[in-house]
């Protein structure tokens, strides 16, 4: 048997990242730490969004997304995953599908609360983060934390994907709505 001394294709390497905005710190000129809050958003970045990139038409390939959040009030995890998805939908980056991310809260007395608000997620006991490819079906990563039962989970899965069904909605009409008007000034 003959092995080919060709090199393998080195896959796509996704590098991500966010950032307050500058005006948002207080030290402008002082380069400052990433905070624990812009790491934890960049990995959720990377986990929902790198199973959607055809990483096999990318080879030796890197694509880097940053995020910077302006105005931060909750759920910026499944923000910066929806405008880091349409931005790649509208640079053209192939894309098994468009990636839409939702998050809930279990907040005591009040229930599930979807796309929750810093306050919200403060009194909360339970949190669920989803990020999914609604037209091809399937999650590509979900994080539940706190402590749920079986139903109480599914639950909170069920209305999360329901909300990423939302978000894929508005998505896929804004970029139909870019393209459009991208088409018509051509």
């Amino acid at each position: 048997p003959s092995t080919s001394s060709a090199p393998l294709p080195v896959p796509l390497t996704l590098s991500s990242g966010t950032r307050k905005s500058p005006a948002r710190c207080t030290a402008r000129d002082t380069p400052r730490a990433t905070t624990a809050a812009e790491s934890r958003c960049a990995d959720a970045l990377r986990r929902a969004l790198a199973p959607v990139i055809l990483t096999e038409t990318f080879a030796k390939t890197q694509v880097d997304i940053y995020v910077t959040v302006i105005d931060a009030r909750g759920s910026e995890d499944a923000a910066c995953v929806l405008a880091a998805s349409a931005a790649l939908a509208r640079a053209g980056v192939e894309c098994r599908d468009v990636t839409s991310a939702c998050s809930c809260a279990r907040v005591p007395n009040v229930g599930v609360v979807l796309d929750p608000t810093q306050d919200e997620v403060a009194q909360s006991d339970g949190l669920v983060f989803v990020a999914q490819m609604c037209k091809v079906g399937g999650y590509t990563t979900t994080e539940v934390s706190g402590r749920w039962d079986a139903d109480a989970t599914a639950a909170a899965l069920d209305a999360a994907s329901a909300g990423c069904q939302r978000f894929d909605a508005t998505i896929r009409d804004a970029l139909r709505a870019a393209s459009e008007g991208r088409g018509a000034s051509a």
